[in-house]
């Protein structure tokens, strides 16, 4: 977040503050009714919605807003294979977002992101374990 504050990219910084108590909040999944409902990730979607309204500076600094939304309801999801999945728009916009803002350290992290949830979704996919069922 400090990143996207010294570039004078305020959407990602929002984006990231809100982010960081959002996944806090998720830590309590299974712990909370709160958590649990469909609320919780509808309540950090319309945080994302009003924080994009106060920082929009073009069109571009919407695309976190949108990507956080989306990760909002994915990392909500409990299969973690479809997390995966799900993950890879949200990480695509993040790296579109990043490109455009000149964040390079966010960039090489995106591109790692995106590298380690396609590995991921090879390595664990069904074909993977098709393969290693007949190997053994």
């Amino acid at each position: 977040g400090i990143q996207y504050l010294m570039i004078g990219a305020y959407e990602g910084m929002m984006c990231n503050f809100i982010g960081m108590v959002r996944s806090i909040t998720y830590s309590f999944r299974h712990k909370s009714k709160f958590v649990d409902s469909v609320i919780c990730p509808t309540f950090f979607s319309l945080t994302f919605v009003v924080s994009s309204i106060f920082t929009y500076q073009s069109p571009l600094s919407l695309v976190p807003a949108a990507a956080m939304i989306i990760s909002s309801y994915v990392m909500w999801i409990p299969q973690t294979q479809k997390l995966r999945a799900l993950s890879l728009p949200t990480s695509a916009l993040w790296l579109l977002y990043n490109i455009s803002s000149n964040a390079v350290v966010a960039i090489f992290t995106e591109l790692f992101n995106l590298i380690s949830i396609i590995i991921a979704l090879i390595r664990f996919s069904k074909f993977a374990q098709n393969l290693k069922k007949k190997k053994a």
